[in-house]
């Protein structure tokens, strides 16, 4: 979600309920004008524009899944310089990795040239944790010349400083999605002072 989504430099687009997993249940007032119809159903299901009633149970369910979201949501915020939704305004390029095991989502960094990196690292398996080794597009990034970068990832807080050519194979794992902390990794890459 985060990958696709919250860090794309697009204005983020969520249904209700999606935040915490909810289940979308159908409008209890809407089943008996449907039966007349010849619908038989108690829920609703994908494809009918039943989904505006949400249990909210499942909040109390899926704590996780809502953390997730407000920190995915916090480090957006933290980071709007980058993370903003003016796409004809963002510095975006994709960023050469391998993963094991392999995956369709590619890493991708957003920019400010010279300044500063966030680098975007997606994980759709829900049943492997994917090994990442980055392969830093610091040129492009503006910041080829720099010796020393601050490094951030800013889902764990761990925080260090790199050589340069200690970016070009960049490690990072990112755990599988649907698990608590898992399915996306934003790591930070700045110039020291």
């Amino acid at each position: 979600f985060g990958h696709n989504y919250i860090f794309a430099p697009y204005v983020s687009w969520m249904f209700a309920g999606e935040e915490f997993a909810a289940s979308h249940l159908a409008v209890p007032s809407f089943l008996p004008g449907l039966r007349k119809y010849g619908h038989q159903m108690e829920t609703a299901t994908p494809g009918t524009l039943l989904h505006a009633y949400l249990d909210w149970d499942d909040l109390e369910r899926s704590k996780d899944v809502f953390q997730d979201m407000r920190k995915i949501l916090n480090i957006r915020r933290a980071n709007r310089d980058v993370l903003h939704s003016k796409h004809h305004e963002t510095n975006l390029v994709n960023v050469p990795c391998k993963a094991v095991p392999a995956v369709k989502a590619k890493p991708y960094a957003r920019f400010i040239k010279g300044k500063k990196a966030i680098v975007i690292v997606g994980n759709e398996s829900t049943t492997n944790d994917i090994a990442f080794t980055l392969n830093m597009p610091l040129a492009r990034f503006g910041m080829g010349d720099a010796s020393d970068l601050r490094v951030t990832d800013l889902w764990t807080g761990e925080r260090q400083v790199l050589k340069n050519k200690q970016l070009g194979e960049y490690e990072v794992t990112a755990p599988k999605d649907k698990s608590p902390g898992g399915g996306v990794r934003a790591i930070k890459i700045e110039r020291t002072l």
